[in-house]
């Protein structure tokens, strides 16, 4: 059941058609955007406690999650446009703890958040739509 509402995804030559069509189901984009608001949550809270021992990273930290938000309402906007699933999983890699950097472990540890947020938003120039 693919629909406006899908997020888009390539036909894959190699996923036999009963896999595809089942790998679409699970990508509906409400999905996708559950898991996703609900990570952003818990960095908001992880954020707060870093704001509070004045980590010297909450301020990057802040700068990126408040991005964050208004790319997810961008991508609330147009679910089905090429852009959102790149948008998505920028989010994704900023608000998870599984990071080529921990986040909060060490000055600097925003640096490759920032570089895939800017990546995107520069790639698919999304800037002057936030």
């Amino acid at each position: 059941m693919v629909n406006e509402n899908s997020v888009p995804m390539e036909e894959d030559p190699d996923v036999p058609a009963g896999y595809s069509t089942l790998l679409k189901r699970i990508l509906h984009h409400e999905d996708v955007f559950h898991r996703i608001e609900s990570a952003m949550n818990t960095f908001e809270t992880r954020l707060k406690v870093a704001e509070r021992s004045l980590n010297p990273d909450s301020k990057i930290a802040r700068e990126l999650l408040t991005r964050a938000h208004r790319l997810i309402a961008l991508c609330h906007e147009s679910p089905g446009a090429h852009f959102v699933p790149y948008a998505l999983a920028a989010i994704d890699y900023l608000v998870t703890e599984q990071d080529q950097t921990p986040d909060f472990a060490a000055e600097g540890s925003f640096n490759d958040d920032a570089h895939v947020m800017e990546s995107v938003l520069d790639y698919f120039d999304l800037k002057k739509k936030m």
